[in-house]
């Protein structure tokens, strides 16, 4: 379930840098359109259900219960750390 905000962190980055130019895009819009239809019914699923599962991965998913933002920051610099010598 978690790879659908994965996904769209992926998308949103993806077209980061290329914003410009999609918001002139008329079918940019028409996409944005298909895909908050599509994902409406697991948003209205989460607002119905009070934010369990977002609930569960920042709260009870931790062993100490307590979201922590320096993970949020350090696991991007460890991964790519760990990554470097296989892409050099």
């Amino acid at each position: 379930m978690y790879s659908k905000y994965h996904g769209l962190l992926l998308i949103l980055f993806t077209i980061l840098p290329i914003v410009g130019r999609l918001i002139r895009n008329p079918k940019f819009y028409l996409a944005v359109l298909i895909s908050l239809i599509l994902y409406l019914p697991h948003l209205i699923w989460i607002f119905n259900h009070d934010f369990v599962p977002i609930h569960y991965h920042f709260q009870e998913r931790s062993g100490d219960k307590v979201f922590k933002f320096d993970r949020l920051l350090t696991y991007p610099l460890v991964f790519f750390l760990g990554l470097s010598p296989l892409i050099s």
